[in-house]
């Protein structure tokens, strides 16, 4: 299948293999649903703002749709995760989380001065 690129908001619920989860839930390493049934890999993962109208269907009994080809659900969809992750995370060096740290931590002083916190 073709790559699709999905614009969500943070708290739309999206098929994945551990089940349907909000969009601000997704780990990189999760598979998402296809509406061909199959599930594939997230290439990249981006949380950017977002500064107009935003649509969402209502339907009249919970369901998922197809957008991009991703199955994703409305703001009544039950939440829930189903699976724990398949892959089982290895723990970091102590100078490689450091430095983790480090960048997390200038990240997050870049965004708060972007957005004016």
């Amino acid at each position: 299948s073709e790559d699709a690129t999905l614009f969500i908001t943070k708290k739309h619920p999206v098929a994945t293999e551990r089940g349907i989860i909000r969009a601000e839930d997704i780990l990189i390493s999760d598979m998402l649903l296809l509406d061909d049934g199959s599930y594939k890999d997230i290439y990249y993962f981006e949380t950017m703002d977002y500064n107009d109208k935003v649509y969402s269907p209502e339907l009249e009994e919970s369901a998922l749709i197809s957008a991009e080809g991703i199955m994703v659900g409305d703001y009544l969809t039950p939440v829930g995760i189903t699976e724990e992750p398949q892959q089982e995370a290895e723990p970091l060096e102590p100078e490689l989380l450091e430095e983790l740290e480090r960048w997390s931590d200038l990240k997050n002083e870049q965004l708060k001065k972007e957005v004016n916190v």
